[in-house]
This record gives structure tokens, sequence and C-alpha cells, in this order.
């Protein structure tokens, strides 16, 4: 929005007028000043007129003295950019409003009436930046989509932060410095190649599954979830991109529905042994575990397992919690899951480092 301020009786409201009847909206308010009028009654008065607006996100300011070049240090508006310019008069003002009018960025309009006009602008800029997560694949945009797909699927729903596909060969020319990312802080790009650009966080795809790497997402997450939230994104991560893999895999079972059943049985698995398993293994046995469930609904079960006396003995404890931790999964699917089922989901638990710190 615009606001014009002017000494003079009706200065700035006869302005304001003519350019909005020239261009047949209502591009401009304005408010008149009496030539005595101190800066502090004119912060006042426009503070109380910026009461009533809600939702701007940019405010044009056209002052006709350079005495009120400061009036925004005094405004009591926040997450508004505004845009103060030391010179009105009708053509400036018609310039300006057709340039609103036209989704300009406020710098453009502003440096264009600066040089039209010899005129000095000030920009502040107030307004709080959209997060944005790019991802950008050297294997195409086919694969940034699905990632894209993916990670908006993980985040908490009420999150605020925007996931954005990029071409990465754009990537590499461009940088970030694309319009489309002018309203955005990039908080990093996530792909299957780091396009190594200063200044530009990258996180592998494969670091954003297993999260085993000190450049995780995590860090760039912390300042905007709580923990509880940042430990739902990371497990939705898991969850999501074993379901891609597990959909090329089951024939016959929803894998959405097996999959949340298999999480929820994994998750109780880690409370029964009091621990928890890197995402590596959890991971491994989201698509192990909904596979063998297919695999059992169609009566198609491993049979053997090397050893499978030794590990009923040594490994009790161990059969004796995923009874328990999926006995919804077997009842729900109206299967069994045998011992020597079990014994292969054990390979995957013992060969976790969490779980070997605590043998």
């Amino acid at each position: 929005m615009g606001i014009l301020l002017a000494h003079g009786p009706s200065s700035a409201s006869s302005i304001a007028i003519c350019v909005n009847e020239w261009l047949e909206q209502h591009v401009f308010d304005a408010i008149d000043m009496p030539y005595f009028m101190s800066q502090e009654q004119c912060i006042e008065q426009l503070n109380t007129y910026l009461k009533k607006m809600e939702g701007i996100e940019e405010l044009f300011l056209l002052v006709d003295l350079g005495s009120l070049e400061e009036v925004w240090k005094g405004l009591k508006i926040k997450n508004v950019n505004i845009g103060i310019i030391n010179t009105l008069h009708l053509k400036m003002a018609l310039s300006i409003g057709q340039d609103l009018l036209s989704s300009k960025s406020m710098e453009d309009i502003l440096e264009k009436a600066k040089q039209e006009t010899r005129a000095s602008y000030r920009i502040e800029y107030n307004r709080e930046k959209k997060k944005l997560i790019i991802c950008s694949c050297a294997s195409g945009m086919g694969v940034a989509e699905k990632l894209k797909s993916v990670i908006v699927d993980s985040l908490p729903s009420e999150s605020s932060i925007e996931v954005l596909s990029y071409d990465y060969n754009s990537l590499l020319q461009n940088g970030i410095h694309n319009p489309n990312f002018e309203n955005y802080e990039v908080l990093c790009v996530v792909g299957t190649l780091n396009p190594n650009i200063k200044h530009l966080h990258f996180i592998a795809l494969d670091d954003l599954i297993l999260q085993e790497s000190n450049n995780s997402l995590d860090q760039y997450l912390e300042p905007y979830f709580s923990n509880t939230k940042l430990e739902e994104f990371k497990k939705n991560i898991i969850k999501n991109f074993s379901l891609s893999n597990i959909m090329n895999a089951l024939t016959i079972l929803n894998p959405t529905k097996l999959l949340e059943h298999v999480a929820d049985a994994i998750d109780r698995l880690q409370k029964e042994m009091h621990l928890s398993l890197s995402n590596n293994t959890c991971f491994g046995l989201y698509v192990h575990v909904s596979c063998l469930v297919e695999r059992l609904v169609m009566n198609r079960g491993i049979e053997s397992y090397q050893d499978i006396g030794g590990f009923q003995t040594e490994q009790k404890n161990f059969i004796e919690r995923v009874k328990r931790s999926f006995s919804d999964v077997e009842a729900f699917y109206g299967v069994q899951i045998p011992v020597e089922e079990i014994g292969y989901m054990f390979d995957y638990v013992k060969n976790d480092k969490n779980y070997q710190k605590c043998v």
C-alpha cells in the first residue's frame, strides 16, 4: 500500500485522488499536514491510520520534505517492509502507482523513481522472510519433485516452512539469485549431488534418510521446532522414504496402512528394549517387516534360520518383546510371525551401533 504525506490543507489528498482516478484503482491514501505540524504529531496520526490496516506486507511512503524521511522510526507496525522517498509530486506518484500495480519489487520501484527524479529513498526491511528448503537433484526434476513430496509430508502439520523443487543446472548457474527466492530465507538445499555453492548449506539425500552425519537437517530446523516436533519429523522422514521403497515391493497390501502398523510396532519394540535404534536400522526394519507381513499373508513365510535352536535359547527375551510389540500387527493381518522371521529381524538389531553399546 502507499501513503502520501504532504504539507498543506489538501496537497497530499489532491494528488492521491488524481492518481487513483487515472489508474482506476485505489492505490494511495493521503495525510494532509498543517504547515506547522511537528514530526511527532505526524507520526501519531500515521500510526492511528495504520492501525486500521491489517495484513500489509509493504508500505510505500511518499513525503514532500526531507524532514519527514525519519517518520518510519516511530511507526508501530511489525513484519512490514517500509520504503520512503523524499519527493512528492503528481508525476512521481503516478509512476510509482503504476509500478505498484505491476507487482514490481519495492527496490526496483524506488530505484526507478530515483533515476527519474533524482530523489533519494530508504528501505527498512522489517518483514520476516519465509523459511525455505530447496530440493534440487542432478538426477532430474522428477527425483526433486518426489523428494519435495516426502519432505512436505514429513514436516509437522503446523509448520510454516515451505519446500520448493528447483532445476539442478539452474542452481549451478544462478545459485539462489532467482526472483522466486526473493521473499525467502533459504535454510538449505537437499539433493543427490552437492552444487558446492558458497554460503548455501547442502544436505545429501542419504544423510537425510540415515541422519548419521553432522551435516543433518536437524540443525537447520531446530530454531523452528520443539524437540518433540523435531523427533516427529525425523521419524516421518524414515517412514515416508520407506513407504516409497515398499510401494514397489508390495502387491496386495495397502503400503500406507501397513507401514503405519509396522512403524508403531517398531516404536513399541524400542521402548520394550529401552533403546533407540539408529535411523539406518529403522529404515531397514520398516521395509523388511512390511515385506515379511505380506509374505505371511500370502503363506510364503521363511521357514529356516541358521542355528534356530541357539537363537531361541540366547534371545528368548528379544523374541518375547517382538511378540508383544507386534501383537496388533498380527491381529490386524491375521498372521503369526514365526521365530525364524524374528531371527532375521534380530540380524538388523544386533548390527545396530546403539544396540552394540548396550550389550
